[in-house]
């Protein structure tokens, strides 16, 4: 016989389960960062004799995948489940990754000349499916925990399955780094299995646990006449605001849809030019405080700052899920508070870097970015929650995930043309080899791209600060409404 104390374990086990496994699903994720200044991308351009232009252009497919297949596998997963994307995960993973690696196994051209085109625009196209893959993983692992999870856990639960997706990068060049030194074709395997296989896990074990289900089920007070309900409560009940339940085209008229993706736009944006050039600004500093340029130490400069950036932002969407839990619980204020927070430590990061001239303090900047990207990146669909309601969530974030291809292309296009700005000819560069950075003036080479960043992340704290202020507002004014319908219930008795 099965008591209510037996199904409640059950539960709890399930929920446990999901979250553990979705925490997995999301740390092979996030593996197409891994390219920029990882263990991957400088071999492979130089295996098949890629330009620089061509080798960014290559891992900006993969971002693109990211965010532009995201409003695609949100409506997939709040429709149908965890089940498609996590197969679709598998499947596109496996195929990009593998891709790479069949077209560097290959080897380079017969001449010196650079690749062919239609070589390129595979290399293209796979790295797209990888980050396709990897936001499908994301939406298959985020979704479900979310939803089995009650609010006072949900922000906690979201930041520990999103911060496996901001370490991914992190595990991964570990990985590279101990166990395939050199081996970038054993690695691009690696990648093509490791990050694949778990999702085969993920498609058999993570499922939503409804909460209310679960509460109602295992609730060991459960009264025997469980059907009888005390007037009052009503009452209360039908007073109380409903949740909201936006989707669709309900997201275009509403303004908050649209302050969230211009904030979203601002400050992953932001933090994409950051990821994508933090290997280059080490690179520029070492290279400034050096007389001769010595390219291992360069490279393991951008290593240091990989790890730091990896590790912060898993930390910070950790950090921002517990802080926004306990703000709501505990403080009664709105989770839109910590958004402002994160948006603060993005705009400290970029004037930090601004001001960075040696390569020994660069992961001051590098830490706050991390912290801050990844608490923006973790509150965002908490805060979305909460504006438009958690049964079509993850297509409301899909939709705002589209921001950043507008702001990260237009910060990222700003760098490089601030870099270029700023080159010398290489003669000009007293004991450097070709490896070195064309521009030896340390940060002046980039500090009016970070300039820009600090501008635009100032004004994204000014409308997340009136958004929360707003919010605090109308969350007084709920309560006043709740409380009326409680004195109003006793009257009606």
């Amino acid at each position: 016989m099965t008591t209510n104390t037996d199904f409640a374990f059950d539960k709890a086990s399930q929920r446990l389960t999901t979250l553990s496994v979705s925490i997995l699903v999301a740390a092979c994720a996030g593996t197409n960062y891994v390219s920029h200044s990882g263990p991957y991308g400088p071999q492979l351009a130089s295996q098949l004799h890629i330009e620089q232009t061509r080798l960014n252009l290559i891992g900006l497919a993969g971002n693109v995948g990211v965010y532009s297949s995201s409003p695609i596998w949100g409506r997939i997963v709040d429709a149908r489940g965890p089940r498609i994307p996590l197969a679709g995960a598998f499947i596109l993973l496996f195929l990009g990754y593998s891709g790479i690696r069949t077209i560097y196994n290959a080897g380079p051209p017969e001449t010196d000349e650079p690749i062919s085109s239609p070589v390129f625009y595979a290399l293209v196209l796979f790295s797209y499916l990888t980050g396709a893959g990897g936001c499908a993983a994301l939406n298959g692992a985020g979704n479900p925990t979310t939803k089995s999870f009650p609010d006072q856990m949900r922000a906690t639960v979201t930041g520990l399955v999103f911060s496996g997706f901001g370490l991914s990068a992190f595990i991964f060049s570990a990985i590279a780094h101990a166990a395939f030194p050199g081996d970038t074709s054993s690695f691009l395997l690696v990648l093509a299995v490791g990050t694949a296989c778990p999702m085969l896990i993920g498609y058999f074990f993570i499922k939503v646990i409804p909460v209310q289900e679960a509460t109602k089920d295992h609730d060991p007070q459960t009264p025997l006449l469980s059907g009888h309900v005390p007037p009052t409560i009503t009452s209360d009940v039908l007073l109380v605001d409903a949740e909201p339940n936006v989707s669709g085209w309900g997201l275009c008229r509403n303004g908050d849809f649209w302050g969230l993706f211009l904030l979203f736009s601002i400050f992953a944006g932001t933090g994409l030019m950051f990821i994508n050039n933090i290997g280059t600004m080490a690179r520029i500093l070492y290279a400034h405080e050096n007389t001769s340029f010595n390219p291992v130490i360069a490279a393991q400069w951008q290593a240091t700052q990989v790890s730091i950036l990896s590790i912060m932002n898993c930390s910070g969407r950790v950090v921002i899920g517990l802080l926004s839990d306990f703000i709501s619980t505990r403080l009664m204020r709105p989770r839109s508070y910590c958004y402002v927070l994160a948006a603060s430590v993005v705009l400290l990061s970029q004037l930090v870097a601004a001001n960075t001239d040696s390569v020994a303090n660069l992961w001051i900047a590098t830490g706050l970015l991390g912290i801050g990207y990844g608490g923006a990146a973790a509150i965002s669909p908490i805060v979305a929650i909460e504006y438009f309601g958690l049964s079509h969530f993850s297509e409301a974030c899909g939709y705002i995930a589209l921001s950043p291809l507008i702001l990260g292309n237009v910060f990222s296009v700003a760098f490089g043309r601030n870099l270029d700005a700023h080159g010398k000819p290489a003669s000009a560069m007293h004991n450097f080899d070709d490896s070195a950075p064309k521009c030896a003036q340390g940060r002046l080479c980039y500090v009016n791209s970070l300039y820009m960043t600090a501008a635009a992340s100032f004004v994204g704290v000014g409308v997340i600060t009136w958004m929360a202020r707003r919010d605090r507002k109308k969350a007084l004014a709920s309560r006043r409404r709740q409380e009326e319908a409680a004195v109003w219930g006793i009257y009606i008795d």
